[in-house]
């Protein structure tokens, strides 16, 4: 008995812990996953009427472990990988745990209609129809602030470089059509987006014109004819040869490059205009 109440003494209790990330970087370790560390989006707590998910048989507490045999470690990598998938047309299988009971089964995504609150592009979804539990409690926050202007200036770098990559990312899934060309825009949506920062406070306002500012800096520095990144671009060719292009060969390239930013304002325009309402009367 007294060896039963040492070792009861001994045992440890069982404690909950709450673990939250702001960025994919930061996200936790996969080893805390292994170790039996459960995030609580994974599980179910809604299943809409009728929707696939419904149809599969998903139910209320029910934990999404796996999709065509790749472990889940977040809604959001759920999300995006029911997104790649169904845009490929590859078929998807759902792996779930039913009270520790292990399930399976492939199912078919239906496709939703959605609007982005901020440029109001339409864009279709891949949905089954599920909501999932959100994080227990609050995450918390902190202000970032430098200790010295050193800090401050690492600091600006490092989230320059970051952004840097997103708009890099951005242009590229905007060539390959992975993002629609309608979420681009022109002067009105750039005001729009201006005054409700300035709305916000100062420094979401200074916040929106630095990235807008940085947005504009890399889209001048990309091999396009008549911009800047066009003009090196021929420069590096020129240096390569080691020597200059003939003027026709500039000429070509300057009218290519002019057309090309002209569609471009033309295309921004339409986006801005039709956000505004002015082309329902046509139908476009």
């Amino acid at each position: 008995e007294e060896a039963e109440a040492t070792a009861a003494k001994l045992k440890p209790e069982a404690e909950n812990y709450t673990l939250s990330w702001v960025t994919a970087k930061d996200r936790a370790p996969q080893s805390i996953a292994a170790a039996g560390f459960k995030s609580s989006e994974l599980f179910v707590i809604e299943v809409k009427e009728n929707s696939p998910a419904a149809k599969l048989g998903l139910q209320k507490h029910d934990e999404v472990v796996s999709i065509n045999g790749e472990k889940v470690l977040s809604f959001s990598s759920f999300k995006d990988s029911i997104q790649k998938l169904a845009r490929a047309g590859r078929p998807l299988e759902i792996a779930w745990l039913r009270a520790g009971t292990p399930m399976k089964a492939e199912i078919t995504p239906e496709v939703v209609r959605t609007t982005d609150p901020m440029t109001e592009a339409k864009k279709d979804q891949f949905q089954i129809g599920t909501a999932f539990l959100a994080l227990t409690s609050d995450i918390p926050r902190s202000t970032l602030k430098a200790e010295n202007s050193m800090e401050a200036f690492t600091l600006g770098i490092s989230k320059t470089y970051d952004l840097t990559a997103t708009m890099i990312s951005s242009f590229y899934l905007l060539a390959t059509g992975e993002i629609s060309p309608k979420t681009l825009g022109g002067p009105i949506l750039i005001g729009k987006i201006a005054g409700e920062s300035f709305r916000q406070g100062w420094v979401s306002f200074l916040r929106t014109m630095a990235f807008i500012s940085l947005n504009l800096f890399i889209l001048n520095l990309l091999p396009i004819p008549v911009l800047d990144g066009g003009h090196l671009l021929l420069y590096c060719i020129e240096a390569i040869r080691r020597k200059p292009l003939s003027n026709k060969i500039i000429e070509m390239w300057t009218t290519a490059g002019f057309f090309l930013l002209m569609s471009l304002v033309a295309v921004v325009f339409f986006n801005d205009l039709s956000r505004l309402g002015l082309f329902k009367f046509l139908n476009l």
